[in-house]
């Protein structure tokens, strides 16, 4: 039948004696729009341009975001910088809220919550870091001075090396060695001198030649107990800088300490007649020159100069008994108990007729004795009566270095 005719393009039924579609004949005028391909394309071109949108809005927005936490974070730097604290917070911590994972920026928060005395939350923020870098060089010199604030002494240690031997980003020679010169302050803080001493021989070991560095380091030895490396640090720099007032005077100290009196008062002279008036360089200059006109068991010297030493030695140590006795009414008639000033009155008064030119040329043990007695003497009386006169006290070092001991 004609009514089951149906088109076939758009499989539209057709009407009775009309050979053509009329749907078809009224879509000619727009056939692009029946086209698939067409449709699909301009499907696309949508989507694309809203994409390309979407984008540009968004990193347009990002954009603006990194923009405002550069800018807060430059306000937050400098107002640390410059010591404003709590200003320096706010700001950092806005930056924060414009760039949440920024490293750099939540570095700087903690330095300034550190530094404002928000140990806690500084503690929490640095620790985060040092689990995401805990190589991190600067991370750890700050992890190290909480701990020194939170008298954490194994903390100090695990974090002041994990900043010595860290990663830096600029300058890293300067930086481990910044971060180990506070660990050795922590070090002789505690007492650890012996820790200390390991640290410096490390860090002397590169040491640029810088004097002010130099002198420093070799103060530091000094604190630390280690005289013989501060003086050899101090010929150092007075080889780059011979009138260094501050080398020389640290030099003639550490000499002295080391019971090298000859080098010690060529240092200490040098120190005070061209450079400075100090009155402990004053005074060891003095005690040194004493030990090398007083010493009788020195080199070469002749046996009279030997015998003549002895002999004011024996007067020295006798007239300071006698002083230090008399202050405390002690004499061999009237000892005091079991003061030991009894004894040494007794004895010295029985060995003078012993102590003198011919007796100690005939039999030269005579001497040692003397001296023996006289050292002995020294000793009793600092111990009773506190310390003596500059003589006393170089008969004193005269023992010391005498018997091998150091002062």
């Amino acid at each position: 039948m004609a009514s089951d005719l149906v088109c076939p393009r758009c499989r539209e039924p057709l009407l009775p004696g009309q050979p053509d579609c009329p749907y078809c004949a009224g879509r000619k005028k727009i056939p692009l729009l029946h086209r698939e391909g067409v449709i699909i394309a301009a499907v696309v071109m949508v989507a694309v341009a809203l994409w390309v949108a979407t984008t540009f809005v968004t990193k347009a927005y990002a954009a603006r975001q990194q923009q405002l936490a550069r800018q807060w974070f430059e306000r937050g730097d400098g107002d640390l910088r410059a010591q404003h604290l709590d200003a320096a917070i706010r700001e950092l911590q806005t930056a924060l809220a414009y760039s949440h994972d920024n490293f750099q920026y939540r570095l700087r928060l903690g330095e300034a919550l550190a530094a404002e005395g928000h140990t806690r939350q500084a503690q929490a923020h640095l620790q985060a870091l040092w689990d995401e870098e805990p190589g991190n060089g600067t991370v750890n010199l700050e992890l190290a001075q909480l701990a020194v604030r939170n008298h954490d002494v194994a903390g100090a240690l695990r974090f002041y090396h994990g900043a010595v031997y860290g990663i830096w980003q600029d300058n890293p020679a300067q930086r481990r060695r910044e971060a180990r010169l506070d660990l050795i302050e922590f070090l002789l803080a505690q007492r650890a001198h012996q820790q200390a001493q390991s640290e410096l021989i490390a860090l002397a070991a590169d040491l640029p030649r810088d004097p002010a560095l130099m002198l420093r380091v070799a103060g530091l030895m000094t604190k630390a107990g280690d005289h013989r490396r501060a003086l050899q640090e101090y010929r150092e720099v007075l080889g780059l800088d011979p009138n260094n007032a501050e080398a020389l005077a640290d030099a003639g100290e550490a000499a002295f300490s080391l019971q090298m009196y000859p080098e010690a008062r060529d240092y200490l002279r040098r120190a005070i007649t061209e450079h400075t008036q100090d009155a402990q360089a004053e005074a060891h200059l003095r005690i040194a020159e004493l030990v090398l006109q007083m010493d009788p068991y020195q080199r070469r010297l002749p046996a009279s100069e030997r015998e003549r030493r002895i002999m004011n030695a024996f007067e020295q140590a006798g007239s300071r008994l006698q002083q230090c006795a008399s202050a405390r009414v002690i004499t061999p008639d009237r000892p005091l108990g079991n003061n030991p000033l009894a004894t040494d009155y007794a004895n010295w008064t029985a060995r003078k007729p012993r102590v003198n030119p011919r007796a100690l040329r005939r039999n030269p043990e005579q001497g040692d004795a003397a001296m023996d007695l006289a050292f002995r003497i020294e000793r009793d009386t600092t111990q009773v009566c506190g310390p003596g006169s500059a003589a006393d006290l170089a008969l004193l070092l005269i023992a010391q270095r005498r018997e091998g001991t150091t002062p």
